[in-house]
């Protein structure tokens, strides 16, 4: 587990101001993202760049319907796009966005 640390009395140096909009779009957001193998399906994507959805099934050692399942909700959301290469459809990141979330989520967890 990690903890947010902030000294007594300080004041965040940048406000946020939230719609009600705003806060319903970032927790769809963080909901996708709150899945392990949604986050291991952006992450082989990221490593490998595009792949079919069997290859992805294969390397998370799980069936083709459920990695197709996860694929196909972040499409949704456009992180991922499909794009036909003869008979395959294959996979990669559509959002520049969702890996600087994942890198600077993965800096905050690891104390960097």
């Amino acid at each position: 587990m990690f903890s947010v640390k902030m000294m007594a009395g300080a004041v965040p140096s940048k406000r946020i101001d939230l719609s009600d909009s705003d806060i319903e779009g970032m927790v769809t957001l963080f909901k996708a993202l709150s899945d392990p193998t949604r986050l291991r399906i952006l992450s082989e994507l990221t490593f490998k760049g595009a792949l079919c959805v069997s290859k992805i099934a294969e390397l998370l050692e799980i069936s083709v319907s459920r990695a197709s399942h996860h694929l196909t909700l972040l499409e949704h959301l456009g992180f991922v796009r499909g794009t036909q290469e003869g008979k395959q459809v294959l996979h990669s990141i559509d959002d520049d966005c969702i890996v600087d979330i994942m890198r600077r989520t993965r800096q905050h967890v690891a104390g960097e």
